[in-house]
């Protein structure tokens, strides 16, 4: 080996300890305000038929743990319509191409509403791969996040992201309780 491999090699690994650091803290907070506007979201969909009392809801308190986030409490809000109960439970904020996720739980299915970027239509993991002796190819430029929406995403291997509006969410409902 000689003394340029050893010299890039703790070169990279500097550089890799340089990176900001994540304030976990502020990330659950911002991931609990997330679930709160998710929730408020639900409620306005369905508020025609809660005032009708044709379906209810209500929120209970959950225990989540995470890896570097750890432990945590949150809400679950749960819909009753008529023998059904559908589930709306968080998933957590530490996830691969996500800011975080809730399932909707029913006694025919499950939905995944994920918090991505609004200008995402789908998933999107780069890979890179070479080989040792080869030059590394060049990173690709990460698009920024202009800002997060959550959507429905649908199920793999093809995932593409619905836009969460009244209809959308009224479908899964169905979805979830119908199969």
């Amino acid at each position: 080996m000689n003394t340029n491999s050893f010299d890039d090699f703790i070169e990279q690994q500097t550089k890799s300890a340089q990176t900001t650091p994540i304030d976990w803290e502020k990330r659950l907070e911002e991931w609990k305000n997330y679930l709160d506007t998710f929730y408020s979201s639900v409620e306005e969909y369905l508020k025609p038929y809660i005032d009708a009392e044709k379906l209810s809801i209500d929120k209970t308190q959950i225990h989540l743990q995470e890896e570097y986030v750890g432990e945590y409490e949150t809400q679950q809000l749960t819909i009753h319509l008529g023998s059904n109960t559908i589930r709306l439970k968080p998933v957590g904020t530490n996830l691969i191409a996500a800011k975080g996720r809730v399932d909707m739980l029913g006694p025919k299915g499950e939905v995944k509403f994920v918090l991505v970027n609004k200008d995402f239509s789908g998933p999107e993991i780069n890979v890179r791969i070479w080989i040792k002796e080869e030059e590394q190819p060049p990173k690709e430029k990460v698009k920024p996040v202009t800002g997060w929406a959550w959507k429905i995403a649908t199920p793999p291997p093809h995932i593409s992201y619905i836009e969460l509006e009244q209809e959308s969410f009224q479908s899964a409902l169905m979805e979830v309780v119908n199969g």
